[in-house]
């Protein structure tokens, strides 16, 4: 009988001890850069849902901020959109939006994309032609939808990506504008990053 009580008790705690290996082996979705599996290329990460750690980051797993953004993205190559990726998320951010704009070309823009998801932390490289319409890609400078690779007419010139956190989303529809994507997210944005890179002709 002290037999039989002692093989149940190793077998409760065999059982404990297995489930506390499984709730250890899963893991949550988390940011790109942080160390745990990340999406393949083709498609986007799930957010980490940072939560408050921090000031929201963006950045690119092709250039670094201020460096040149390689040429298979601009006019001279694919026109494929570049990889992003974001962490430090807010608070209460259920959207993002993006602005990708020339300030040496007066403000020229080359991306713009409201609506997107709060459940994604990254858009990998291309997902500008596989972006969802409710994510509502809109006009760039030269009149078409989604993303215009750089073409500056000569010389070095800065592109600035912008993203937004929302604490609404933006409301707005497939070929909104910049300055109409800017206008609905008045009063909703928690906060914004910058990341910058160059072109040269």
């Amino acid at each position: 009988m002290t037999r039989d009580r002692g093989l149940r008790a190793a077998a409760v705690v065999g059982l404990a001890m297995a489930l506390v290996g499984c709730a250890s082996a899963s893991v949550s979705p988390s940011a790109p850069g942080s160390g745990a599996a990340s999406a393949g290329p083709s498609e986007p990460a799930a957010s980490g849902g940072d939560g408050g750690g921090g000031a929201l980051v963006l950045t690119s797993s092709a250039f670094e901020e201020g460096a040149p953004i390689p040429e298979v993205y601009s006019c001279d190559g694919d026109q494929t959109s570049p990889p992003l990726e974001w962490s430090g998320t807010p608070d209460g951010t259920v959207a993002y939006a993006l602005i990708v704009d020339d300030p040496d070309a007066g403000g020229f823009v080359h991306w713009v994309v409201g609506n997107i998801s709060a459940m994604l932390a990254n858009f990998p490289e291309g997902f500008g032609a596989e972006l969802p319409d409710e994510a509502a890609q809109g006009e760039n400078g030269a009149g078409g939808i989604g993303w215009l690779g750089m073409c500056p007419p000569s010389g070095t010139h800065t592109y600035v990506f912008t993203l937004y956190a929302l604490s609404e989303p933006a409301g707005v529809g497939p070929g909104v504008t910049a300055s109409e994507l800017l206008d609905a997210i008045e009063g909703k944005v928690l906060d914004e990053a910058v990341l910058t890179g160059t072109y040269t002709r």
